[in-house]
């Protein structure tokens, strides 16, 4: 700058002295070039203290995007762990529903059954060998054929000895009192425990007949030589049966046998 002042201090004197000359066309072109040579050093020292200017902004930017940037990444870092922990107990809850319902199923409906006490067998004792081989007969026929066995139920017998007992009175499918021979399943509380049940009887006279009576004639001749009464013992769903015998007052005897399949998931009966 002291440079450039010192230069404008020559210039003045120098068109000082030459004001003194009287070529005057010359004078003006030396102002002008002065002139231009002043503008020219001005603006190179405004575009030098413009170029400092410049220099000054550039820490600015700098520091003002690095600032920025960096607490912005630090932010989405705990959203992500927020939606790891929301999921992990909802999985659990599940777990202790399926161990409910392993609880409710349970078995002791069809046990129940199993234990009730057995009754006492109503059929006089002098005819119960007599009523276990038409029970044991009726079973090898069926076997033989290709059907199941039936199981000896108390319950079914001492049903079937109250219809043995009535048939002296009324030798029929119906009870004396008009209603059907399985109210007497009811009567000994096994009715609800069958869902098929069918009955087959005879009669045996010593004064009408030269056959021996047995057994044997009471199942092969009797029952099984009848259409009705074999289609009866042929029956492939019965699984249960019970036998009895009564002795009328003219030594008549009756012989009847109930047959029965047991209801749906009820696998005994006592």
């Amino acid at each position: 700058m002291k440079k450039i002042l010192s230069l404008i201090t020559v210039l003045a004197m120098l068109s000082a002295f030459t004001g003194c000359n009287k070529t005057e066309p010359d004078m003006s072109t030396e102002t002008t070039t002065t002139a231009t040579t002043e503008t020219t050093l001005i603006e190179t020292v405004a575009t030098e203290e413009t170029t400092v200017a410049t220099t000054t902004t550039v820490p600015e930017t700098v520091a003002t995007t690095e600032e920025i940037t960096t607490p912005e990444t630090t932010t989405t870092v705990p959203e992500t762990t927020t939606t790891e922990e929301t999921t992990t107990p909802e999985t659990t809850t599940t777990v202790p529903e399926t161990t409910t319902t392993v609880a409710t199923t349970t078995t002791v409906a069809t046990t129940t059954t199993v234990a009730t006490t057995l009754p006492e067998r109503m059929t006089p004792s002098e005819y119960i060998a007599y009523c276990d081989e038409v029970a044991r007969l009726i079973n090898e026929y069926r076997v033989k054929n290709g059907l199941q066995e039936c199981k000896y139920s108390v319950y079914i017998t001492n049903a079937s000895q109250i219809r043995a007992d009535e048939l002296p009175t009324l030798f029929a499918h119906k009870r004396p009192d008009g209603t059907d021979y399985d109210t007497a399943l009811a009567q000994v509380g096994i009715r609800t425990s069958l869902r098929w049940h069918g009955e087959v009887q005879t009669m045996w006279n010593p004064g009408r007949t030269k056959d021996k009576y047995s057994p044997s004639y009471t199942v092969n001749t009797q029952l099984l030589g009848s259409p009705k009464h074999k289609a009866i013992i042929d029956d492939p769903r019965y699984n249960y049966m019970g036998v009895a015998i009564c002795v009328g007052p003219d030594n008549s005897h009756y012989t009847n046998v109930i047959f029965g399949e047991t209801s749906r998931g009820l696998t005994y009966i006592p």
